[in-house]
């Protein structure tokens, strides 16, 4: 799409997917989209050539829905968060899970997921109105934030 004019466009590309997409998050340099849909399997698109790839390690992935996918700012991880109660550390280019912080609002549905600037950091949300400061490089909580609402 081009915002820049008033006039409607087709898009040039398109994505399809049998369930709902829950969350989708561009890689930086623009050639990969992450996708996350209504199943625990997320996608990665090559916005050139429109394959998808899934990870080939089915214990990386989640057990249940996934609501929320970022990649960070230099697009070498990304963080998806599922209604399994948990949210997941990638790495980009093996698409291998490098960690999983299980349980991580008390079992409840992690909603969403997103890296700080320095991407040492990660603000998790749950559906029992808590969003979790982390610090990943340890896996410590810094800060809960309570009775937070409408957050995404």
């Amino acid at each position: 799409f081009d915002f820049t004019k008033s006039t409607i466009k087709k898009a040039f590309k398109t994505i399809s997917e049998i369930e709902c997409i829950n969350s989708i998050s561009f890689h930086p340099n623009g050639d990969y989209l992450l996708v996350a849909i209504q199943h625990p399997i997320i996608r990665l698109y090559d916005l050139n050539t429109l394959n998808c790839y899934t990870t080939s390690n089915s214990f990386d992935c989640h057990t249940n829905y996934v609501n929320s996918i970022k990649y960070d700012s230099t697009g070498k991880m990304y963080v998806s968060s599922s209604d399994d109660g948990s949210f997941k550390l990638w790495d980009s280019v093996s698409n291998k899970c490098i960690n999983t912080f299980n349980r991580c609002h008390d079992g409840f549905q992690v909603i969403s997921a997103c890296f700080s600037s320095s991407g040492n950091y990660i603000l998790s949300s749950s559906v029992d109105t808590v969003c979790r400061l982390w610090d990943i490089r340890n896996g410590i909580v810094l800060q809960s934030y309570h009775n937070c609402t409408n957050i995404n």
